[in-house]
């Protein structure tokens, strides 16, 4: 994997992955499929600590930082 990007429960992309508009294709395409395993990998591990029956649940088993608990949900609202 490429610097930056960190393997835990769920794969979580890295500001640092960020590329350059000057960087090769090859590099963006490779950042675009670390996103694309970060969101399915983390679905995975949110479904496995029990979304969506308790979501408040999973995502405490995600990040145990009680401010992202709580801020999750509201971001999620302005979405829908």
């Amino acid at each position: 994997m490429s610097e930056g990007v960190v393997v835990g429960p769920g794969v979580q992309s890295d500001p640092g992955t960020r590329v350059s508009p000057l960087a090769p294709r090859a590099a963006v395409v490779s950042v675009r499929c670390h996103a694309l395993d970060a969101i399915y990998s983390t679905a995975r591990h949110l479904r496995a600590s029990g979304a969506p029956g308790s979501h408040h649940r999973a995502l405490f088993a995600y990040d145990h930082a009680g401010w992202y608990v709580k801020r999750v949900p509201a971001a999620e609202r302005k979405y829908r």
